[in-house]
């Protein structure tokens, strides 16, 4: 039977979320690092979402790090 990973249930939550959000939404993040794994993974992931129509939005409230 295989384990899971500690780190791959975050990671297919964050592939649900990029799945699910449509044309018109907003999806929420709390930091960069929270989205993507390095910079130019950002850069995709952020091109991804624009293209479909969805807008990013990074929460950099100092109280939420």
């Amino acid at each position: 039977m295989p384990r899971s990973c500690s780190a791959s249930a975050p990671r297919r939550r964050d592939d649900q979320a990029l799945a699910a959000v449509r044309a018109g939404d907003t999806l929420v993040v709390p930091k960069l690092d929270r989205l993507a794994r390095s910079v130019p993974d950002a850069r995709e992931i952020d091109d991804s979402l624009v293209a479909r129509g969805v807008r990013l939005s990074l929460v950099t409230d100092p109280l939420m790090a």
